[in-house]
């Protein structure tokens, strides 16, 4: 039986992980690899590509509420960590959510990393 291999950091796919920890539930569904870190070198060096991987950057340094730091606050780091796993492992296809403030009140980043995916080329070098 075929199976699409899934991938994702900074979705909030694993959060219900937590939830079922504390409801006393061993698993909820397998994970082969699981990083509570984007940073830890494992991140990058331990996993493979996947067919579909879903990412999306942190709302905080985007949003007037997080005080719009843009690329400047320290929270926007896992999103480059991100990008930086995309270019390395190339999935099949990848997903990464817009925030709304990026596109708002920091286009000019937006436009950088849309730039820089789009000039990725596939693991045949298409």
């Amino acid at each position: 039986q075929a199976c699409i291999s899934i991938g994702s950091a900074c979705s909030g796919w694993s959060s219900e992980l937590f939830a079922a920890k504390r409801l006393g539930l061993r698993e909820v569904w397998s994970h082969q690899r699981f990083f509570t870190d984007v940073f830890e070198p494992a991140f990058l060096q331990d996993t493979h590509s996947v067919d579909c991987f879903v990412t999306g950057p942190p709302c905080q340094p985007y949003s007037v509420a997080g005080q719009a730091g843009g690329e400047n606050d320290h929270r926007s780091q896992p999103m480059l960590r991100v990008l930086q796993w995309i270019d390395m492992h190339r999935p099949k296809t990848f997903l990464v959510e817009n925030v709304a403030g990026l596109l708002l009140r920091h286009e000019q980043l937006l436009e950088e990393v849309v730039e820089f995916l789009v000039g990725l080329q596939d693991r045949d070098g298409q």
